[in-house]
């Protein structure tokens, strides 16, 4: 096994490149449920199809439920700094630009199978949102219309065709951090738009077949829990993948913490290199299912080893207890070049320092 020494050069070029993008981690989701009820009935819902929100001329008020699942994409204990909720108006009812007002939803709800493509509605089906049922037909909102927080948590002027952002406040990241250190609290948000005027507005759905136009969520946080999470996988050779790995985890004061590849060609040359967040999609290199999946904005540092006659490299990155580090994040993946073999790619892996 080779070992090579890189900690000082290594953790200065990540703590650069990390505070030079900001050291906060952010994830964008997308929707994971969505729904849009209608006042006219309690048999109407648009579970598959589009949402709605406010008033239309002859048919009532419409509204929109939006869920992401948070905790499943922020680690547990995270801070939340701050929320940003975009989604994407197709269609408006002509007249000034009206508030949209989110609100957190305080009971469950479902998403059947209707499909409502006007702002009529379509006919619910088993487990859809209605706006008498949370859950049609076994279970009743307390207040038709939804159950709900007020006041508003954010808000956004909206007008005519187009993506619109909801941008963080306090109260919108309190409830994204109850989401996230409650999960069965989460039953995300209520949409409504200004409904004492005609001011229909549809929107695009998570189902929509236009990904750029579906909701998302973007959540910035902050974390002092050490982790190393993998991405993708490393391309074959002789029936074997170039898997990069690490010993332990990069919190303060590991002396043992260290980058690995295995698989790799014996006695060929391995290179590791370090980056800052990842390509998305990832980039192929060949045909042999090698990707690139460091973000090409962010590259970094790269460092020169050799493999063993056992195909293995370690990189040891000793992390000193300089509490200025925590919290820095950055990507890794290694590269194997020759001796008899052509370019090959590890999987990467994404290291955050903590405590």
């Amino acid at each position: 096994m080779i070992r090579l020494s890189v900690c000082s050069f290594l953790l200065a070029s990540i703590a650069l490149a990390s505070l030079a993008r900001g050291q906060n981690p952010s994830v964008t989701l997308q929707a994971s449920l969505d729904n849009a009820i209608f006042s006219n009935s309690g048999t109407l819902s648009s579970g598959q199809g589009d949402l709605f929100t406010g008033r239309t001329v002859s048919h009532g008020v419409r509204r929109a439920l939006v869920a992401f699942d948070i905790a499943k994409h922020v680690p547990a204990g995270a801070k939340i700094i701050s929320v940003e909720l975009q989604m994407s108006v197709t269609k408006a009812s002509r007249g000034p630009s009206f508030g949209t007002f989110v609100h957190r939803v305080t009971a469950n709800w479902g998403e059947g199978t209707s499909q409502a493509t006007s702002g009529r509605g379509s006919p619910a089906t088993t487990g859809d949102a209605t706006w008498t049922y949370a859950v049609f037909n076994t279970q009743q909102w307390k207040t038709p219309g939804g159950d709900f927080i007020s006041p508003a948590s954010t808000a956004a002027s909206v007008g005519s065709i187009g993506r619109y952002k909801f941008t963080s406040t306090a109260a919108f990241v309190a409830d994204a951090q109850l989401m996230l250190d409650t999960p069965a609290s989460n039953f995300g948000w209520l949409l409504e738009t200004t409904e004492n005027i005609t001011s229909a507005r549809r929107w695009a759905s998570r189902e929509n077949a236009s990904s750029s136009l579906r909701p998302t969520l973007t959540i910035v946080y902050q974390t002092t829990a050490a982790s190393v999470v993998p991405t993708g996988k490393g391309c074959n050779a002789n029936g074997r993948s170039l898997d990069h790995t690490a010993t332990g985890l990069p919190k303060l004061g590991n002396a043992s913490f260290a980058l690995n590849a295995v698989n790799g060609p014996s006695g060929g040359i391995a290179v590791l290199i370090v980056g800052v967040g990842l390509q998305n999609p990832p980039i192929p290199l060949n045909t042999n299912q090698c990707f690139l999946y460091l973000s090409v904005a962010g590259l970094g540092s790269s460092f020169g080893s050799g493999f063993d006659n056992a195909g293995t490299v370690t990189y040891p990155v000793p992390i000193p207890s300089v509490s200025s580090l925590v919290g820095i994040g950055f990507e890794t993946q290694v590269f194997s070049i020759g001796p008899s073999t052509t370019l090959r790619s590890s999987n990467a892996l994404s290291i955050r320092i903590g405590t």
